[in-house]
């Protein structure tokens, strides 16, 4: 049908990296087609384009019929509704398949570099689990607490000629308080992946997180790799280009 008002709800990454919609309103031309090009996704996975008939000016109308008509008007709304299409599609990152160099360590609640680096290991396990190329970067432990500058400089000489990428980062206890018969850790971090060839970042995450267990060591252990495996792999997973 020629001139009919039409809206697509288009998935769109929000600023806090929640999925959402972005909609467009069309007009079908003369001979009754609509059309719009798709933006770049600026995300990873399933997702859905919505097509439907914009019947809003129409809804405004409602107001005005009598209550008796309430059954004959929610009846109507329903078939409106209904008046819609979707079609599925799956945006599938590159991401995987360049080798990626990973570098994040952890520290205790007083600063100290600790001497398991769990976030790392959340995150390399999540990583690897999505068919990433992925190995840790030896560093020493001295580059910690260095300036990106100093890491990228440091990693590029360590790491195999050609690997474009790499993941650097820390997380550190915030607090471990006791709940009853458990302990409550709460650990902070952040991730950037970055270009090895010109620093430019392609990623990057800030998160926190909270474990329960039953001694302090073990809460803090479970938070970190949460926090890596949850949080920064799954972000990883769902955003790096």
């Amino acid at each position: 049908m020629p001139s009919v008002p039409v809206v697509v709800s288009i998935p769109r990454k929000l600023p806090n990296g929640r999925m959402g919609t972005k909609q467009e309103r069309l007009r079908t031309d003369a001979q009754g087609w609509a059309s719009f090009a798709l933006p770049a996704p600026d995300f990873v996975g399933k997702a859905k384009i919505m097509v439907q008939v914009d019947f809003s000016s129409i809804y405004d109308l409602f107001d005005k019929v009598g209550k008796k008509y309430a059954a004959f008007v929610s009846s109507l709304e329903d078939e409106m509704r209904a008046k819609m299409g979707e079609l599925s599609y799956v945006v599938v990152s590159e991401a995987a398949r360049l080798p990626l160099a990973v570098f994040v360590v952890d520290f205790d609640d007083r600063g100290s570099l600790m001497a398991s680096q769990t976030t790392q290991a959340g995150l390399m396990d999540t990583l690897a689990k999505e068919g990433f190329s992925i190995f840790a970067l030896p560093l020493d432990s001295g580059y910690a607490k260095a300036p990106l500058e100093a890491v990228m400089a440091a990693a590029r000489s360590l790491a195999p000629k050609g690997t474009p990428r790499i993941a650097v980062g820390q997380a550190t206890v915030q607090s471990v308080r006791q709940e009853g018969a458990y302990y409550l850790a709460t650990v902070a971090g952040s991730v950037k992946v970055v270009s090895m060839a010109d620093g430019a970042v392609l990623f990057s995450s800030d998160a926190t997180w909270q474990s329960l267990a039953s001694d302090p060591n073990s809460a803090v252990r479970a938070a970190f790799r949460e926090l890596g495996s949850n949080i920064f792999g799954k972000n990883v997973v769902s955003s790096l280009p």
